[in-house]
């Protein structure tokens, strides 16, 4: 049972993780080539202001792509060991 369990463990630890680190440049969208209708149809559906100019519009999705980035949480390389309770109380015999 013991061998099993070791062996689940370390098929998870080898599976491939996707990864939460993208450089910038890759995600950057060249809005400049949009039209500001679709400028303004993007900036709906994220829920952002859909006024301004066509400047105006990219200056925002660009804003909201930079801020989205550097939200993301990333992804530890080794899995969080499991939390442990030290209180004798919990300990059943």
């Amino acid at each position: 049972m013991l061998r099993s369990a070791i062996a689940a463990r370390l098929r998870l630890s080898a599976a491939p993780r996707s990864r939460s680190f993208v450089s910038t440049v890759l995600l950057t969208k060249a809005w400049e080539n949009e039209t500001i209708n679709e400028l303004r149809k993007e900036a709906r559906k994220r829920g952002l202001p859909a006024g301004g100019n066509k400047a105006t519009l990219i200056t925002r999705l660009q804003q909201d792509d930079k801020k989205r980035t550097l939200s993301q949480e990333p992804v530890s390389a080794a899995p969080a060991p499991a939390p442990q309770d030290p209180s004798p109380s919990r300990i059943h015999r």
